[in-house]
């Protein structure tokens, strides 16, 4: 390391001061010397230190900037999804609706199908009941007429024949 030496006729006039001593005058440059320099180093580490945590704090705010816009994107998606699901929903709903309301139309609609189908029956069983009546009034009548026409033809030598008959038929009935 170099020392820095006053010029000459400064030296002489220093030293032949009473006042400063020679040795300590050199001695303070040299210690300002080495100071200066552990200065100069300690600003160099300092500003090479500045120089990573600016990179660092640069990468930070890269980083913070893409994690940001992530998240940014994120939420967006997010939301498109809970747009969807609500509308989803809601579609359930209607369809629930709609067919809780088909259900219950059915369900009426069935009701009355029934009743339908009871009064048709009873109908059919009062038709049947009044053919009935129908078939046997006139089934009456018919064997009146037949007993009138026969009677014609009935005489004492075929009336047993005739009673037999009569009696055979309404067996079987």
């Amino acid at each position: 390391k170099k020392q820095n030496k006053l010029p000459t006729t400064l030296n002489r006039n220093i030293m032949s001061s009473h006042v400063v001593d020679p040795n300590s005058v050199q001695s303070q440059f040299v210690n300002l010397n080495r100071d200066r320099e552990v200065l100069r180093q300690t600003a160099q580490n300092a500003e090479r230190e500045r120089r990573r945590e600016d990179i660092t704090l640069q990468n930070l705010r890269e980083t913070h900037n893409a994690l940001t816009e992530k998240l940014r994107v994120a939420h967006a998606k997010l939301g498109e999804e809970n747009k969807k699901r609500h509308l989803l929903v809601d579609e359930e709903r209607r369809h629930k609706r709609a067919m809780a309301e088909d259900k219950s139309s059915l369900l009426e609609l069935n009701d009355r199908l029934k009743r339908m189908v009871e009064e048709e029956r009873v109908q059919k069983k009062n038709f049947v009941k009044e053919m009935t009546l129908l078939n046997d009034e006139l089934d009456r009548a018919l064997r009146q007429n037949e007993e009138k026409k026969i009677m014609k033809y009935v005489t004492v030598n075929n009336l047993q024949f005739f009673i037999d008959t009569k009696v055979k038929n309404e067996m079987v009935k």
